[in-house]
């Protein structure tokens, strides 16, 4: 991002942000170029499109997964520009998927997620809608992850964010999948762990 703002020509100021915490990817000695205001599509698309935000790209492909282990399919978009919004690739999304969740480690009151949400009700969008972000209160100081986990940003909490909203589709679709997920939870099955890859691109088709 530093990189690519130092190749433009800009009127304005730019804000970059970056988390408190370890990389969660490994750094590269090559500068990957990046198309200013365009965000990145990392899974193939579904019915139920995830737009997560800095650190939230992580735990968002970790907590699909997860859900796609049991029958859930989620996609997930690196919503790398906050503003501009990549409203090319919004308006296509919106065009196809029956819901639409926006994921930021930043305040609801204010953030990307209002801003979607704006977004999608001026141009008459009609699936279901759901932000996920720091609720507007006071947050006591502790350790990152913990304070992630108390708001349900942590993989645990997104997988349960995102089951909520995804989870009728499925039932619906596949004759009650939702249901099955739960049985099977209540079991003594134990699930493996996947890990997802960061870096995948597909096609998002009108």
């Amino acid at each position: 991002m530093l990189h690519k703002t130092l190749d433009l020509e800009l009127r304005g100021p730019v804000g970059i942000r970056y988390p408190r915490d370890t990389v969660p990817t490994d750094m590269t000695d090559e500068i990957e170029d990046i198309e200013w205001g365009k965000w990145e599509i990392l899974t193939p698309m579904s019915d139920v499109v995830v737009l997560a935000v800095g650190t939230m790209v992580h735990n968002s492909l970790a907590a699909t997964a997860s859900l796609a282990e049991e029958g859930l399919e989620v996609s997930v978009i690196n919503a790398r520009f906050v503003k501009p919004l990549d409203e090319d690739l919004l308006t296509r999304i919106a065009k196809r998927a029956r819901a639409i969740i926006t994921v930021e480690e930043g305040s609801h009151r204010a953030g990307f997620g209002q801003c979607i949400a704006d977004y999608l009700l001026s141009s008459g969008y009609h699936g279901a809608f759901r932000s996920l972000g720091v609720p507007d209160m006071f947050i006591q100081h502790g350790a990152r992850q913990l304070l992630l986990h108390d708001v349900g940003l942590d993989v645990e909490g997104l997988t349960r964010g995102f089951e909520q909203i995804a989870g009728p589709f499925y039932q619906h679709k596949q004759g009650g999948l939702l249901q099955k997920l739960k049985l099977k939870r209540n079991g003594n099955s134990r699930r493996r762990p996947r890990t997802a890859a960061v870096g995948t691109t597909a096609s998002v088709e009108d």
